[in-house]
């Protein structure tokens, strides 16, 4: 029995304890959702660093083990001929130079090179002094297309236009940071900058993966000193190594 004077308190605790009840219900939802996206975000950055790691170490594979720092190309020659190496790069970074507000690199870099650090291009490498291979990007700079065997004109910062013949398009994204790179011809390292102490050589050994970086390293002075190679210029990279599962 209720008197006139008293409150009837039933629906009032009634609908306490029912939003009680949904509040926890939410927050029993919500904290399986939190756990849930907490495990998922976890999973997702475990994964992406095993990812990269798994990409870095396949990259790694295809790289060198050994180089040689400038040496003459009558030594680099004499690599070509060793049982025990896979491939040989070749490697010369000429010079740089502000075209358009950008900077340009003018680099030599055979295929094996270009190859090593996952470089792709089509068409030909150059091999006279006037043939050159580029970036589509900065062709468009230019406002020159993609058509190979045209000659395009280089503007450089003395103020002198150069011509070369466009032999290949160099699949290399930089160009929106206002970096380009340039293939140049051997040809045109040789009539800049002679014959002697000029060139790297980086080595790809046979069976690399299974050897240890003293193995590789005791080669590589041996091998020099076989070609009378100084011993600043021999570098065995420990990187390759390291990374090496």
């Amino acid at each position: 029995m209720t008197w006139p004077f008293e409150n009837d308190t039933s629906g009032i605790v009634k609908r306490i304890s029912n939003r009680s009840i949904s509040a926890n219900r939410k927050r029993n939802i919500f904290i399986v959702l939190t756990i849930a996206l907490a495990s998922a975000l976890l999973s997702a950055i475990v994964l992406y660093g095993f990812g990269v790691m798994q990409e870095t170490q396949n990259r790694n594979q295809k790289t060198a083990q050994i180089m040689y720092h400038a040496i003459s190309e009558g030594q680099g020659q004499e690599l070509y001929k060793q049982e025990e190496i896979a491939w040989v790069g070749e490697f010369f970074n000429a010079f740089s130079e502000q075209v358009n507000h950008s900077t340009v690199n003018f680099t030599y870099a055979n295929a094996d090179m270009l190859k090593s650090q996952s470089m792709p291009y089509s068409g030909d490498l150059p091999a006279s002094e006037n043939e050159i291979v580029v970036q589509e990007s900065f062709l468009d700079s230019l406002g020159y297309s993609n058509e190979l065997g045209q000659t395009i004109q280089i503007p450089f910062s003395d103020g002198t236009t150069h011509d070369f013949k466009l032999t290949g398009i160099l699949d290399v994204k930089t160009g929106d940071i206002g970096r380009y790179t340039a293939i140049i011809s051997k040809e045109l390292v040789r009539q800049q900058y002679g014959d002697e102490g000029m060139i790297d050589y980086y080595i790809g050994l046979k069976g690399a993966q299974n050897m240890s970086e003293e193995e590789a390293t005791n080669y590589a002075n041996t091998l020099a000193q076989q070609l009378k190679i100084s011993d600043d210029s021999v570098i065995v990279r420990s990187t390759y190594f390291n990374l090496n599962p």
